[in-house]
């Protein structure tokens, strides 16, 4: 087995998972099978038999196959769908002419929570980073972009660093999201892992060295 210089077996370092290929209907009825799928799956719970999802949807489970040949490419389908919706939702909200930063911010919280905990498991621990990777940086980076320059407009003197300010917070709450995922046994309930996310995201995005809010 050969050596490498940082200690390290060519064989201990492996490539990371290959993502699968989202479904690509090549006609206007098959557009409407993966949705129908979808949608089916996204009613059920998440370790659902593949014959179940097929049979709430209406197709086959030759149908379902073609599109989805795996429950892994399902739910990373589902997952690349939970963040469209999220980014479209916190768009609306930054777009409302009248809402205050806080009110705004604790919307975009609740968005934030608003999967089953079932399902951000799913989309946090069982699919594999690598298969969401470019989609999540697209996706979320609009969504940082969003709520930086609402911020901006609700802010009376923005502070240089504002950008940075919605990162660390956006990270913040997302890291207790995960972590609670990782571990429900330990986890609060809902309601209070809103709170905390909340407060810190507007504790984070308010105040710093700038003295800002």
């Amino acid at each position: 087995m050969r050596q490498r210089r940082d200690g390290q077996t060519s064989r201990a370092r492996k490539a990371p998972l290959k993502p699968p290929a989202p479904p690509s209907p090549a006609r206007r009825d098959s557009e409407a099978i993966v949705q129908a799928i979808v949608e089916a799956a996204s009613a059920l719970p998440p370790d659902a038999p593949m014959a179940s999802i097929a049979r709430r949807a209406g197709v086959g489970e030759a149908s379902l196959y073609r599109y989805f040949p795996t429950q892994g490419a399902l739910h990373a389908e589902l997952t690349r769908r939970f963040q469209r919706l999220f980014r479209d939702s916190v768009r609306e909200v930054t777009a409302t002419a009248d809402l205050s930063l806080e009110d705004g911010l604790f919307q975009i919280c609740q968005l934030a929570l608003a999967l089953p905990k079932e399902w951000r498991r799913v989309a946090d621990l069982a699919v594999p980073f690598t298969w969401s990777e470019s989609h999540a940086n697209e996706v979320y980076g609009e969504v940082l972009d969003l709520i930086t320059a609402f911020a901006a407009r609700r802010m009376p003197s923005p502070p240089a660093d504002l950008a940075t300010r919605v990162f660390i917070a956006f990270a913040a709450g997302r890291g207790m999201m995960i972590i609670s995922s990782m571990m429900p046994g330990l986890a609060p309930e809902d309601d209070v892992l809103f709170e905390h996310v909340w407060r810190t995201t507007l504790s984070t995005i308010t105040r710093g060295r700038d003295g800002a809010g």
